[in-house]
């Protein structure tokens, strides 16, 4: 519903639980899930309330309507396909972490984007936080051909890299990305990469090829959540290695 004010007034506030990443690296902030149950569709309060369009989060139980402010309410994300979907059109699409420290690598930027688009990904996500303007004409150039999502990500004054939270914050972004480009645009396959990594099929001519080996039997079978790659660096500060090892 969009009745927010009957909402609330209505139904009481429901108890949240936080949840806070593993991997924050001894800081002292993480990102964190904050976990709130809501009614299925299919519950329907007498006052003909249905699942909430907008939310916000208090500490404090004893808020009132009188104390709200609409800039403190989210708008509820749902799934553009429905809730169950058996074989989404949509294949592949791309996550990187936030772009940070006046990035300002158009080669490297344009090159990640046209080899994973020539591998069959047809949207990325980029979280922009610092960058030139050139990769500004670069993102916007390809949002306006439909094919980046940009989001402006600025974290809090008291934010410092690298000492009291992880990289810009890269598991909020990150798995903010998972859940817009999966359960909401209803992509199948989402890849988290950072713009100098590269998945390379030692089989297949392309993802949707691969992922066909990969996954067979999908969507009868379901129980595979997630692919980890072999991962290999090449260090472009040193000379090649004369002598070639066997893989």
């Amino acid at each position: 519903t969009h009745n927010t004010e009957s909402y609330i007034l209505k139904k009481s506030a429901i108890s949240s639980s936080l949840v806070a990443f593993g991997e924050n690296f001894d800081m002292d902030y993480s990102a964190a899930y904050i976990n709130c149950p809501l009614p299925y569709p299919n519950e329907v309060y007498p006052q003909g309330i249905q699942l909430p369009w907008q939310v916000t989060v208090s500490i404090n139980p004893l808020r009132s309507i009188d104390t709200l402010r609409d800039d403190e309410f989210v708008t509820i994300r749902y799934p553009n396909v429905g809730w169950d979907r058996d074989d989404p059109e949509k294949l592949f699409a791309v996550c990187v972490q936030p772009l940070h420290h006046n990035y300002d690598k158009t080669i490297d930027l344009i090159a990640f984007i046209e080899y994973y688009r020539m591998m069959g990904v047809d949207r990325f996500t980029f979280y922009r936080d610092d960058v030139t303007h050139k990769i500004d004409s670069i993102l916007d150039y390809y949002s306006r051909l439909n094919v980046a999502v940009i989001i402006d990500w600025k974290l809090p004054s008291w934010y410092e890299f690298e000492r009291n939270l992880r990289v810009d914050g890269i598991y909020a972004a990150l798995n903010d990305c998972l859940y817009r480009s999966s359960s909401y645009a209803g992509y199948k396959y989402v890849f988290g990469v950072d713009i100098d990594e590269y998945i390379l099929p030692r089989l297949h001519n392309n993802f949707s090829e691969m992922m066909d080996y990969l996954n067979p039997d999908y969507p009868t079978t379901k129980c595979t959540g997630a692919w980890i790659f072999r991962n290999v660096f090449y260090y472009l500060m040193y000379d090649d290695d004369p002598v070639t090892l066997s893989p």
